[in-house]
Protein backbone atom coordinates (compact mmCIF):
# COMPACT_ATOMS: atom_id res chain seq x y z
CA UNK A 1 0.00 0.00 0.00
CA UNK A 2 0.93 3.56 -0.50
CA UNK A 3 0.60 6.37 2.12
CA UNK A 4 0.72 9.57 0.04
CA UNK A 5 0.54 12.01 3.45
CA UNK A 6 -2.12 14.62 0.91
CA UNK A 7 -4.95 15.06 0.16
CA UNK A 8 -4.70 15.54 -3.40
CA UNK A 9 -1.62 13.81 -5.85
CA UNK A 10 1.94 13.59 -4.74
CA UNK A 11 4.57 13.51 -7.03
CA UNK A 12 8.35 15.31 -7.70
CA UNK A 13 6.03 18.69 -8.14
CA UNK A 14 3.34 18.09 -5.63
CA UNK A 15 3.65 17.52 -2.53
CA UNK A 16 1.17 19.07 -0.56
CA UNK A 17 0.25 18.67 3.08
CA UNK A 18 -3.26 17.53 4.38
CA UNK A 19 -5.30 20.41 5.27
CA UNK A 20 -5.51 19.54 8.65
CA UNK A 21 -1.55 18.95 8.97
CA UNK A 22 -0.97 22.46 7.52
CA UNK A 23 -0.25 24.66 10.45
CA UNK A 24 1.50 22.11 12.78
CA UNK A 25 4.82 23.34 13.65
CA UNK A 26 8.07 20.31 12.32
CA UNK A 27 7.95 19.01 15.69
CA UNK A 28 4.21 18.06 15.94
CA UNK A 29 4.61 17.08 11.91
CA UNK A 30 7.10 14.45 12.33
CA UNK A 31 4.78 12.99 15.45
CA UNK A 32 2.06 13.34 13.45
CA UNK A 33 4.08 10.84 10.63
CA UNK A 34 4.59 8.19 13.49
CA UNK A 35 1.04 8.07 14.82
CA UNK A 36 -1.16 8.43 11.75
CA UNK A 37 1.15 5.78 9.92
CA UNK A 38 1.29 3.57 13.23
CA UNK A 39 -2.65 3.54 13.45
CA UNK A 40 -3.11 2.99 9.76
CA UNK A 41 -1.39 -0.26 9.33
CA UNK A 42 -2.49 -1.16 12.77
CA UNK A 43 -6.15 -0.89 11.61
CA UNK A 44 -5.30 -2.99 8.69
CA UNK A 45 -3.51 -5.61 10.80
CA UNK A 46 -6.28 -5.75 13.10
CA UNK A 47 -8.86 -6.55 10.38
CA UNK A 48 -7.08 -8.97 9.07
CA UNK A 49 -5.45 -7.15 6.29
CA UNK A 50 -1.90 -6.47 7.09
CA UNK A 51 -0.21 -4.99 3.96
CA UNK A 52 3.16 -6.92 2.46
CA UNK A 53 4.71 -3.29 1.84
CA UNK A 54 3.94 0.02 2.76
CA UNK A 55 5.45 2.98 0.66
CA UNK A 56 6.27 5.82 2.26
CA UNK A 57 5.28 8.71 0.41
CA UNK A 58 5.03 9.01 -3.17
CA UNK A 59 7.82 9.59 -5.90
CA UNK A 60 9.30 11.62 -3.13
CA UNK A 61 12.52 12.46 -5.02
CA UNK A 62 12.14 16.05 -4.05
CA UNK A 63 11.14 15.61 -0.61
CA UNK A 64 7.37 15.59 0.73
CA UNK A 65 5.23 17.38 3.12
CA UNK A 66 6.19 20.77 1.80
CA UNK A 67 5.95 23.89 3.23
CA UNK A 68 2.77 25.93 2.30
CA UNK A 69 1.92 29.50 2.11
CA UNK A 70 3.02 32.33 4.95
CA UNK A 71 5.72 29.55 5.78
CA UNK A 72 9.29 29.14 6.63
CA UNK A 73 11.19 26.75 4.34
CA UNK A 74 12.05 24.44 6.70
CA UNK A 75 8.45 23.41 8.27
CA UNK A 76 8.24 20.85 5.45
CA UNK A 77 10.64 18.64 4.02
CA UNK A 78 11.12 19.79 0.25
CA UNK A 79 14.60 19.29 -0.67
CA UNK A 80 14.64 22.22 -3.63
CA UNK A 81 12.78 24.62 -5.25
CA UNK A 82 13.03 26.51 -8.70
CA UNK A 83 14.73 29.90 -8.77
CA UNK A 84 11.90 31.75 -9.47
CA UNK A 85 10.36 31.01 -5.86
CA UNK A 86 13.56 32.45 -4.37
CA UNK A 87 17.09 31.61 -2.61
CA UNK A 88 18.34 27.90 -3.31
CA UNK A 89 17.29 25.82 -0.06
CA UNK A 90 20.11 24.15 2.31
CA UNK A 91 20.32 20.88 0.77
CA UNK A 92 21.41 18.81 3.52
CA UNK A 93 19.37 20.52 6.38
CA UNK A 94 16.55 19.82 4.11
CA UNK A 95 17.56 16.36 3.84
CA UNK A 96 17.72 16.42 7.64
CA UNK A 97 14.09 17.15 8.06
CA UNK A 98 12.77 14.52 5.25
CA UNK A 99 15.08 11.69 6.73
CA UNK A 100 13.13 12.61 10.43
CA UNK A 101 9.48 12.67 8.79
CA UNK A 102 10.11 9.74 7.13
CA UNK A 103 12.33 7.79 9.91
CA UNK A 104 9.30 8.23 12.01
CA UNK A 105 7.43 7.06 9.60
CA UNK A 106 9.10 4.22 9.56
CA UNK A 107 9.02 3.85 13.54
CA UNK A 108 5.28 3.76 12.58
CA UNK A 109 5.08 1.03 10.43
CA UNK A 110 7.49 -1.00 12.68
CA UNK A 111 5.55 -0.65 16.03
CA UNK A 112 2.53 -1.30 14.45
CA UNK A 113 3.24 -4.78 13.84
CA UNK A 114 5.32 -5.30 17.09
CA UNK A 115 2.82 -7.97 18.26
CA UNK A 116 2.11 -9.70 14.38
CA UNK A 117 3.81 -13.05 13.06
CA UNK A 118 3.42 -10.87 9.14
CA UNK A 119 6.31 -9.55 8.24
CA UNK A 120 6.10 -6.17 6.43
CA UNK A 121 8.51 -4.36 3.81
CA UNK A 122 8.87 -0.57 3.75
CA UNK A 123 9.41 0.65 0.27
CA UNK A 124 10.89 4.86 -0.60
CA UNK A 125 9.66 5.36 -3.78
CA UNK A 126 11.14 7.75 -6.66
CA UNK A 127 10.63 8.83 -10.11
CA UNK A 128 14.11 8.47 -11.39
CA UNK A 129 13.84 4.91 -12.63
CA UNK A 130 15.38 5.97 -16.19
CA UNK A 131 18.21 8.08 -14.90
CA UNK A 132 20.26 5.40 -12.85
CA UNK A 133 22.66 7.69 -11.32
CA UNK A 134 20.41 9.92 -9.86
CA UNK A 135 18.62 6.61 -8.42
CA UNK A 136 21.73 5.36 -6.74
CA UNK A 137 22.92 9.32 -5.21
CA UNK A 138 19.74 9.80 -3.81
CA UNK A 139 18.99 6.30 -2.08
CA UNK A 140 23.27 6.45 -0.66
CA UNK A 141 21.72 9.67 0.30
CA UNK A 142 18.74 7.88 2.56
CA UNK A 143 21.07 5.30 3.85
CA UNK A 144 23.38 7.73 4.81
CA UNK A 145 20.15 9.79 6.98
CA UNK A 146 20.19 6.34 8.54
CA UNK A 147 16.18 6.20 7.02
CA UNK A 148 14.79 2.61 7.41
CA UNK A 149 13.67 0.75 4.42
CA UNK A 150 13.64 -2.67 2.52
CA UNK A 151 12.82 -2.11 -0.82
CA UNK A 152 13.65 0.55 -3.29
CA UNK A 153 10.66 2.46 -5.75
CA UNK A 154 11.18 3.42 -9.44
CA UNK A 155 9.31 5.29 -11.54
CA UNK A 156 9.21 4.08 -15.70
CA UNK A 157 7.52 6.04 -18.06
CA UNK A 158 8.33 6.57 -21.94
CA UNK A 159 5.39 9.44 -21.62
CA UNK A 160 6.93 11.72 -19.00
CA UNK A 161 10.84 10.33 -18.62
CA UNK A 162 13.46 11.16 -21.31
CA UNK A 163 15.32 8.67 -22.42
CA UNK A 164 13.18 5.68 -20.71
CA UNK A 165 13.49 3.15 -23.34
CA UNK A 166 13.13 -0.74 -22.76
CA UNK A 167 17.13 -0.70 -23.38
CA UNK A 168 17.52 1.58 -20.82
CA UNK A 169 15.59 -0.48 -18.30
CA UNK A 170 18.87 -3.23 -18.43
CA UNK A 171 20.37 -0.11 -16.25
CA UNK A 172 18.35 -1.09 -13.30
CA UNK A 173 21.01 -3.87 -12.85
CA UNK A 174 23.42 -1.15 -11.85
CA UNK A 175 20.72 -0.08 -8.51
CA UNK A 176 20.85 -3.69 -8.13
CA UNK A 177 24.28 -4.28 -7.58
CA UNK A 178 24.86 -0.80 -5.77
CA UNK A 179 21.87 -1.95 -3.08
CA UNK A 180 22.47 -5.55 -3.18
CA UNK A 181 20.52 -5.46 0.30
CA UNK A 182 17.48 -3.94 -1.25
CA UNK A 183 14.68 -5.34 -3.25
CA UNK A 184 14.35 -3.35 -6.78
CA UNK A 185 10.62 -2.48 -7.69
CA UNK A 186 8.81 -0.52 -10.76
CA UNK A 187 6.56 1.07 -8.84
CA UNK A 188 5.05 2.73 -11.37
CA UNK A 189 5.55 2.10 -15.63
CA UNK A 190 2.72 1.66 -18.13
CA UNK A 191 2.78 1.77 -22.44
CA UNK A 192 0.11 2.92 -24.90
CA UNK A 193 -1.45 0.66 -26.55
CA UNK A 194 -2.84 3.12 -29.04
CA UNK A 195 -1.78 6.41 -29.99
CA UNK A 196 -2.58 8.87 -27.83
CA UNK A 197 -3.19 13.03 -27.44
CA UNK A 198 -0.90 15.10 -24.96
CA UNK A 199 -1.09 18.62 -24.99
CA UNK A 200 -2.99 19.09 -28.45
CA UNK A 201 -0.25 16.80 -29.61
CA UNK A 202 -1.14 13.20 -31.15
CA UNK A 203 1.51 11.07 -30.11
CA UNK A 204 1.70 7.54 -32.76
CA UNK A 205 5.32 6.20 -32.58
CA UNK A 206 7.33 4.23 -30.05
CA UNK A 207 9.43 1.10 -29.72
CA UNK A 208 7.75 -1.39 -29.56
CA UNK A 209 4.66 0.77 -31.40
CA UNK A 210 1.89 2.32 -29.75
CA UNK A 211 -0.30 -0.95 -30.31
CA UNK A 212 -2.23 -4.02 -27.99
CA UNK A 213 0.70 -6.07 -29.13
CA UNK A 214 3.24 -3.66 -28.24
CA UNK A 215 2.15 -2.86 -25.06
CA UNK A 216 2.47 -6.72 -24.28
CA UNK A 217 6.00 -6.64 -25.78
CA UNK A 218 6.94 -3.59 -23.19
CA UNK A 219 5.26 -5.38 -20.22
CA UNK A 220 6.67 -8.82 -21.17
CA UNK A 221 10.56 -7.41 -21.41
CA UNK A 222 9.79 -5.55 -18.54
CA UNK A 223 9.00 -8.63 -16.39
CA UNK A 224 11.99 -10.19 -17.79
CA UNK A 225 14.71 -7.26 -17.00
CA UNK A 226 12.84 -7.51 -13.45
CA UNK A 227 13.09 -11.42 -13.08
CA UNK A 228 16.84 -11.21 -14.13
CA UNK A 229 17.70 -8.97 -11.01
CA UNK A 230 18.83 -10.66 -8.40
CA UNK A 231 16.98 -8.54 -6.06
CA UNK A 232 13.87 -7.68 -8.33
CA UNK A 233 10.52 -8.25 -6.54
CA UNK A 234 7.99 -6.29 -8.06
CA UNK A 235 6.30 -4.21 -11.04
CA UNK A 236 3.28 -2.26 -10.65
CA UNK A 237 1.72 -0.95 -13.91
CA UNK A 238 -0.03 2.71 -13.63
CA UNK A 239 -3.27 3.46 -14.71
CA UNK A 240 -4.43 -0.29 -15.57
CA UNK A 241 -8.47 0.77 -15.22
CA UNK A 242 -8.00 4.40 -16.39
CA UNK A 243 -9.91 2.96 -19.54
CA UNK A 244 -12.65 5.83 -20.32
CA UNK A 245 -15.14 9.06 -18.26
CA UNK A 246 -17.73 6.98 -17.23
CA UNK A 247 -16.56 7.72 -13.54
CA UNK A 248 -14.78 11.20 -13.79
CA UNK A 249 -12.80 12.84 -16.91
CA UNK A 250 -9.73 11.07 -18.15
CA UNK A 251 -6.75 12.29 -19.87
CA UNK A 252 -6.19 10.19 -23.79
CA UNK A 253 -3.01 10.27 -22.73
CA UNK A 254 -3.72 7.86 -19.65
CA UNK A 255 -6.59 6.09 -20.78
CA UNK A 256 -4.12 5.16 -23.64
CA UNK A 257 -1.81 3.24 -21.06
CA UNK A 258 -4.39 1.15 -19.04
CA UNK A 259 -4.55 -2.25 -19.37
CA UNK A 260 -8.59 -2.64 -20.90
CA UNK A 261 -10.09 -0.87 -23.17
CA UNK A 262 -12.97 1.16 -23.10
CA UNK A 263 -15.57 -1.13 -23.07
CA UNK A 264 -14.12 -2.78 -20.00
CA UNK A 265 -12.53 -6.23 -22.01
CA UNK A 266 -8.70 -7.11 -21.05
CA UNK A 267 -6.24 -5.89 -23.39
CA UNK A 268 -3.17 -8.84 -24.43
CA UNK A 269 -0.95 -7.56 -22.01
CA UNK A 270 -2.62 -8.62 -19.04
CA UNK A 271 -1.68 -11.90 -20.23
CA UNK A 272 2.05 -10.88 -19.54
CA UNK A 273 1.35 -11.65 -15.98
CA UNK A 274 -0.26 -15.24 -16.20
CA UNK A 275 3.01 -15.81 -18.69
CA UNK A 276 5.68 -14.38 -15.82
CA UNK A 277 3.82 -16.68 -13.76
CA UNK A 278 4.45 -19.54 -15.45
CA UNK A 279 7.94 -19.25 -16.62
CA UNK A 280 8.90 -18.85 -12.61
CA UNK A 281 7.08 -22.08 -12.20
CA UNK A 282 9.54 -25.23 -11.07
Amino acid sequence: MALHYSDTWADPRHQHKPANWASLPMGELTNRMYTYTRDVIGALREQGTPPAVVQLGNEITNGMLWAGGGEHFAEGGRLSRPSKEGAPLPWESQWHILAELLRQAGKGVRDSMLSSVEDVRIMLHIHKGADTDAAIWWFRKAKEHDIDFDAIGLSFYSLWHRGATLNKMQRLARIARAFPDKEIVLAETAYPYRPYVDSGKVHSAGTPPFSRAGQREYLMRALKVLRQLPNGTGLYWWGAVFMNDVLEHCPDCFQAQALFDPSGAALPALEAFKATEDACDP
